[in-house]
């Protein structure tokens, strides 16, 4: 009787081992097969701060743009926020169709409005009422990877802000090691 009571708890170690070690070796596979799949669609450190981030409907789905000036069929709008719908701050990429390959696009004031180009909101910081501008004055966005068939999109961005119209103000902020990766032109 002991002998039985012994193999069957042996029995059901080994089979439970057994299943552990098949769940993790799927689990390895899973991961090869998501590799690009990230939680969040943007990432940034806006002044030494994390954030993390998808479009206002907690997606990584390009947006429409509301800006005339950045037309929907001209341009891509990455927008990432950080709270979801009413959340701040927020960066919004805008990619000129034109450019979409794989390379690095300065950003400055003078790309505003004109071909790709990134600008950060942030209303947290605003006085009384009285909003604080963010201008962007310097940067780059890196656009490593692109799949024209699948719509993906993939890169990173760094960029700098002013609270003003003049190359001469002073930076109030600073975005560094930013993420992005959306899938764009969805039906």
């Amino acid at each position: 009787m002991k002998v039985k009571k012994i193999n069957s708890v042996f029995i059901l170690l080994l089979i439970l081992t057994s299943l552990s070690c098949s769940n993790s070796d799927d689990d390895n596979v899973n991961e090869n097969i998501n590799e690009d799949v990230t939680e969040y669609a943007m990432t940034a450190k806006i002044n030494g701060v994390l954030h993390q981030m998808n479009n206002p409907f907690g997606t990584n789905e390009a947006t429409s743009s509301i800006y005339s000036y950045y037309p929907n069929d001209q341009y891509i709008m990455l927008q990432g926020r950080f709270g979801g719908v009413f959340g701040t701050p927020e960066i919004d990429i805008w990619i000129n169709r034109n450019d979409l390959e794989v390379g690095v696009y300065p950003v400055d004031l003078d790309t505003n409005a004109v071909t790709t180009h990134i600008d950060l909101i942030d209303n947290s910081n605003d006085v009384l009422g009285e909003p604080v501008s963010e201008n962007t004055v310097s940067g780059f966005i890196s656009i490593d990877f692109i799949d024209l068939e699948t719509k993906k999109i993939r890169g990173t961005f760094e960029f700098n802000t002013i609270d003003g119209g003049s190359e001469n103000d002073p930076i109030n902020f600073r975005i560094t090691e930013g993420t992005f990766n959306y899938v764009y032109d969805v039906e």
